[in-house]
């Protein structure tokens, strides 16, 4: 297997529980990631959770596991089916009462990754960028 990384961040003038709420509403999750009509999980998001992603105009369901969860800190997920593990983190750290840094970081193990990486940067990027362009948002709210 092989492995690909790849980490980002930003620096978001609102507090980190606004942004920690906002992300971990899973109702904004699909505004992220266009290859999903939503997201669900039962009872609240802790670790252990399993949230069921739905693939857009598929009734096929994508399984991710809350690997790590740590409030107001990160959240960790994965995603694994055949020859394909993604792992996801999101930090928040906040440096002052009204501004926060966010870290996300990414690897991909795959027998796939040195062929795919473009494609792999590619999704990730637009999400990151759709992702950021939210919290950036929240500054204004």
């Amino acid at each position: 297997m092989f492995k690909w990384h790849h980490e980002t961040s930003l620096e978001v003038k609102a507090p980190i529980q606004k942004i920690w709420e906002f992300y971990n509403d899973l109702n904004n999750w699909k505004r992220w990631d266009d290859r999903f009509d939503h997201f669900l999980c039962e009872g609240a998001l802790n670790e252990g959770s399993e949230i069921q992603a739905k693939i857009k105009d598929k009734n096929i369901f994508a399984k991710v596991l809350v690997t790590k969860l740590v409030e107001h800190q990160e959240i960790c997920t994965a995603v694994k089916v055949p020859f394909f593990t993604q792992k996801s983190s999101i930090l928040f750290k906040e440096t002052s009462n009204k501004t926060s840094t966010i870290i996300l970081k990414c690897t991909v193990v795959s027998l796939f990754a040195p062929f795919m990486k473009f494609f792999f940067l590619k999704n990730i990027e637009k999400g990151n960028d759709k992702l950021f362009k939210d919290f950036l948002e929240l500054e204004k709210s």
